[in-house]
């Protein structure tokens, strides 16, 4: 199996991907096309967008009480 590097995302670009991503879903766009644009737009791999998303809403959904910490984990990573 090959190694993949991973890809690095900043705390900007995540911010970044949401906004893109939720103004996608406002279109009533597929996810399929969603993606497809987060890729042409951001350059980066499907999956790498994918987790991210994933990685937020599940952080949303969570509604932490100490969402400073998760900022500050992120930040120093």
């Amino acid at each position: 199996p090959e190694s993949v590097d991973k890809e690095k995302i900043t705390v900007k670009l995540s911010c970044d991907l949401r906004a893109f991503y939720n103004d996608q879903l406002k279109h009533g766009l597929g996810m399929f096309d969603i993606y497809m644009s987060m890729h042409r737009k951001f350059h980066l791999r499907i999956d790498t967008m994918y987790n991210e998303i994933q990685r937020l809403v599940k952080g949303e959904e969570e509604e932490d009480e100490d969402d400073f910490s998760d900022l500050q984990n992120c930040i120093n990573s």
